[in-house]
């Protein structure tokens, strides 16, 4: 294992910045997602559809986070 340079180390704060940044507003999504459905659902029907608009909200967090990782992971493995 070797050190960053300063510039690696600046180019990896700027990625973890932006995905903070993403992951509070995904975040704050889910959570008005998940406050808007009714308390009691009337149907199956409706349990899926409110279902499947917080899975689609996981899903988009899920790939923002592995992309944050692999280009962080990119910028630290680049002078190798």
């Amino acid at each position: 294992a070797r050190d960053l340079s300063a510039e690696q180390r600046e180019a990896i704060q700027q990625v973890d910045q932006a995905w903070r940044t993403l992951r509070a507003d995904l975040e704050l999504e889910m959570r008005q997602h998940a406050a808007s459905m009714p308390k009691r659902p009337g149907s199956v029907e409706g349990i899926r559809a409110g279902l499947q608009g917080y899975s689609e909200l996981s899903a988009r967090y899920d790939q923002a986070r592995e992309r944050a990782w692999q280009e962080a992971l990119a910028i630290a493995e680049a002078s190798r």
